[in-house]
């Protein structure tokens, strides 16, 4: 269920991470990933188009922080 006003609607439910080791964990990463992906991507119509999507996107901003 979509919540909110911005992004796709099959957002992943983002857990507040209390401890500093956990904000960096690997499930945690990839939820922050997906809910930034553009709805172009993420409703793609078979896996092929998702593919081919996702390899047009720059992940910078993944490895080096917010620019």
């Amino acid at each position: 269920m979509h919540r909110g006003t911005r992004g796709h609607p099959l957002k992943l439910f983002y857990p507040d991470p209390r401890v500093s080791v956990r904000a960096h964990c690997f499930p945690i990463r990839v939820i922050l990933l997906w809910n930034r992906l553009p709805v172009s991507i993420v409703s793609a119509e078979n896996i092929q188009m998702f593919k081919t999507l996702l390899n047009q996107v720059d992940f910078f901003y993944a490895m080096f922080g917010k620019a």
